[in-house]
């Protein structure tokens, strides 16, 4: 056996998979500031509204799909159904000094979807200088604790069509920003219709079984 076969390392985590939606601009002009989405939120934001679940769901079932398939890659698992219901979806109309504080979804997985940065604030993020990378109006997304030798937290710039699907429960944050102009994001929470509960003993057994094999290999 090459030195190469002997060598291994292990997906550690949850899976945060970052993608893009070509139809975001279709999405925004769909925007209805109908219904106030506050009361449901853990966000200091003044604007936050409902959205068409059905129209989401049609527009983001391909970066989904993508997501189930490296799901069942990354945990070495077969997921009982890809079969989803989006139970919630809104839309975060930031402007300065708003904020999300630490916070997780319901559900099982979550997005968060970016529809429009304004010029003003995309320069803020480039002039910021502090050890905080995802800068002004950024996104961290947070596992675990902060020790040496971990990769506990990932940290990302809004970018006009890009996509971040992950579990529910993973906790993040969204940064305030000083700038004029509105960022505008889209979430939601979506639901496997298959149980969890049986989908949890599936993955726990699976890899189980996988650990075995390896240990054994070796």
């Amino acid at each position: 056996m090459s030195s190469e076969q002997q060598n291994r390392f292990f997906y550690f985590g949850p899976l945060l998979f970052k993608t893009k939606v070509d139809k975001y601009k279709d999405m925004l002009k769909k925007i209805k500031k109908e219904y106030n989405y506050n009361k449901h939120l853990a966000s200091h934001i003044n604007e936050t509204y409902s959205y068409d679940i059905k129209e989401f769901k049609k527009n983001v079932e391909k970066q989904f799909n993508s997501y189930f398939n490296f799901y069942e890659h990354y945990y070495n698992t077969t997921l009982p159904s890809k079969d989803y219901i989006v139970e919630y979806c809104w839309v975060n109309i930031m402007k300065a000094g708003d904020s999300n504080p630490p916070h997780t979804h319901d559900g099982d997985f979550s997005c968060v979807l970016y529809l429009q940065i304004p010029d003003s604030l995309k320069k803020e993020s480039d002039d910021y200088v502090g050890r905080d990378t995802a800068g002004p109006g950024g996104i961290k997304f947070i596992y675990g604790e902060d020790r040496p030798h971990c990769i506990t937290d990932v940290e990302a710039k809004p970018v006009e069509g890009d996509m971040y699907i992950f579990p529910a429960n993973l906790r993040h944050v969204v940064n305030s920003f000083k700038s004029k102009g509105t960022r505008i994001s889209m979430a939601a929470n979506i639901k496997l219709k298959h149980p969890v509960r049986y989908f949890s003993w599936v993955l726990k057994k699976t890899n189980t079984l996988l650990l075995k094999k390896l240990f054994l290999r070796n």
